[in-house]
């Protein structure tokens, strides 16, 4: 985890980054209730709980993705 805590308008967000093939890749989580504090995630992990922190109309968890600082669609890249 390379950030936990209030980011502006996206309220309660955290932020995890690793290097893949040479490449940075970062997802951030945002407008959440609460959030795991550990300072390491595995696979599987409760990242934390969806929210309406922030600047939100209601309940929502806003994802982003980016490779390299690029901002790209997870879709493409997560798999359920």
């Amino acid at each position: 985890m390379t950030f936990a805590g209030w980011y502006g308008g996206y309220g309660q967000t955290v932020k995890i980054q690793w290097d893949y093939n040479g490449n940075t890749i970062e997802l951030q989580y945002s407008h959440l209730d609460s959030y795991n504090t550990g300072s390491q995630i595995n696979k599987g992990d409760n990242i934390g709980v969806m929210g309406n922190t922030g600047y939100t109309t209601g309940k929502c968890l806003h994802l982003e993705m980016r490779i390299n600082g690029i901002i790209v669609d997870p879709g493409d890249y997560i798999r359920p």
